[in-house]
């Protein structure tokens, strides 16, 4: 039954357990980190558990089991691969323990929040956005049981028989910029060798497969490089000298040159001498920058390469050829390790433009370049997904990094995601009009998936 803001409750015992899942086994979470920070800052108590670090196979039965030894409050964050899943294991849990009340949040939940609180009453709320402070103001609400959560930035839930949606910040907000990496209290990452972190938030490109030139309009906003290595120090004193390295997960690192010295300069000087990596952008790259990097212990970079096809690039407006982008790949090489990732089954792809990028990702195989390609997964927010969203079909012919096919999930979720495609879009496929050609050819193009060894298993 869902929560009935009319009817005055019994007291909540001060119960609040925060669920999380890895999605890459070789990391620590840091969604995890930075909402361990908001609640521990506001002095709530809460237990942290985070699915699949030990190795647990992603099952309903397993998910469950895993929730049902929650606290009263129950705030679960995932991401959309991870949807259909967590729904139908909280459907059970409400059913069994109706009591609890269910918060849930992340990227996947953000997505279709309304959507969630409309079709599914056993969920209470949903959290839009970045969570380090609504989670607490949400949890003290309830602890305090004043029934009045319209301040909460990007709630949704609701009153009655009315869904209310706040407002909310979107990632540029102070919350997210001020916070500190909470690693020592999320469980676990002391034994982890990677950590993610991020110096800043944003996005100012255009590609039209992504979400972030509709949501942030290419704003991009900077943390204190004295807070990421603050961070860095955190890490070290809780691995007690034991070696690890870090991601920066910034889509936007190289943009600012500046401040690529600057963090570089900030390591050096701060003798934090461990391997990192971060995502590259061919029309932002010299030489002399690949240098620094290099004898700064960047020993990796990521780029967004997308597609071998010209006519493709400039469709999804990534502002740059495929021969500048073959030239930069294949220079950075002589600096650092290199990882390309190539897209897939975009709703305009063509047989020709497939056999493109076929090449191209033949040609930087022979140059010593790690390469990846997957199929392209829809993005609801991006304008692609907005101008070919009638494409979006179910098949069981192309599974996503993180998804496995259709017709492996089990029967309750395969229910849902039929069900209700508005929640569940992201286990659909656009279907180019070369679709059956390009798929013939995927089996031997996709040896490897995205996250290759970080994969989650099912």
């Amino acid at each position: 039954m869902p929560i009935d803001l009319s009817v005055k409750r019994k007291k909540i015992d001060n119960s609040l357990t925060l669920i999380l899942f890895q999605n890459y086994p070789l990391s620590t979470n840091l969604g995890a980190a930075y909402l361990a920070y908001g609640l521990d800052k506001a002095r709530i108590p809460f237990r942290l558990k985070i699915f699949g670090q030990y190795g647990f196979r992603i099952t309903l039965e397993n998910i469950y089991r895993f929730f049902a030894g929650s606290g009263k409050i129950i705030a679960v964050g995932c991401m959309s691969h991870m949807l259909p899943y967590v729904i139908a294991a909280l459907e059970r849990l409400k059913k069994n323990f109706p009591d609890k009340i269910v918060i849930m949040g992340g990227i996947g939940p953000s997505e279709v929040a309304e959507e969630i609180i409309r079709r599914f009453p056993f969920i209470d709320f949903v959290i839009k956005g970045c969570g380090i402070e609504p989670l607490p103001q949400l949890v003290n609400t309830l602890l305090r049981e004043e029934n009045v959560f319209h301040d909460i930035s990007g709630l949704v839930y609701r009153n009655g028989p009315e869904l209310i949606s706040n407002n909310h910040h979107k990632t540029s907000n102070e919350a997210i910029l001020n916070a500190a990496a909470a690693f020592h209290l999320v469980p676990g990452a002391k034994r982890c060798g990677y950590f993610d972190l991020f110096t800043s938030a944003g996005c100012c490109y255009q590609c039209t497969f992504c979400q972030s030139p509709v949501v942030g309009g290419r704003n991009i906003v900077f943390r204190d490089i004295d807070r990421v290595i603050d961070e860095l120090r955190l890490i070290i004193k809780m691995k007690g000298g034991e070696k690890f390295g870090f991601f920066l997960i910034d889509e936007s690192f190289v943009v600012n040159r500046k401040r690529v010295y600057a963090f570089c300069r900030a390591l050096r000087q701060n003798r934090l001498n461990m391997p990192w990596s971060c995502y590259g952008r061919v029309d932002r790259m010299d030489e002399g920058l690949l240098r620094t990097l290099a004898e700064n212990g960047c020993c990796e970079l990521l780029y967004g390469c997308e597609s071998g096809s010209d006519r493709v690039l400039k469709k999804i407006d990534k502002g740059f050829t495929v021969a500048d982008m073959v030239k930069m790949v294949v220079l950075s090489k002589k600096y650092l390790k290199v990882i390309a990732s190539f897209i897939c089954l975009y709703p305009f792809e063509t047989k020709e433009d497939f056999l493109e990028t076929l090449s191209c990702i033949v040609y930087l195989e022979t140059k010593g370049i790690r390469v990846m390609l997957h199929p392209l997964a829809p993005i609801k927010n991006s304008l692609l997904f907005q101008e070919y969203k009638k494409s979006l079909f179910l098949t069981s012919k192309v599974r996503s990094t993180f998804h496995p096919l259709i017709n492996q999930m089990p029967l309750q979720c395969r229910r849902l995601v039929r069900r209700y495609p508005e929640i569940f879009y992201f286990y659909y496929t656009y279907r180019p009009k070369d679709f059956d050609s390009i798929t013939r050819l995927l089996p031997e193009a996709i040896k490897i998936n995205y996250y290759d060894a970080r994969q989650v298993k099912f």
